[in-house]
């Protein structure tokens, strides 16, 4: 990781509740999981972890797309991501 990239992921830290900060970090560690792969990571609930997936949505701090098999793959945004 990039030092601006890992900068910017631990300025958002503050701003965040503990359950979206494992949530993100889950994802962030897992590119391209999927709610349920973070049930089994996390060791949560679904109804614990979509919540908090659509709290990350709605900050604009994750994304989705590839879907497979009636659910969409997760990724930080490009924030979070090195440049290429």
């Amino acid at each position: 990781m990039r030092d601006t990239s890992l900068q910017a992921y631990e300025n958002i830290q503050p701003h965040i509740g503990r359950m979206q900060r494992v949530v993100l970090e889950a994802i962030f560690e897992n590119r391209g999981v999927t709610r349920q792969g973070l049930t089994n990571i996390i060791g949560k609930p679904i109804n614990c972890i979509t919540g908090r997936v659509k709290e990350l949505l709605q900050k604009g701090l994750i994304t989705e797309k590839d879907k497979v098999n009636n659910q969409y793959k997760l990724y930080p945004t490009t924030l979070f991501r090195e440049a290429v």
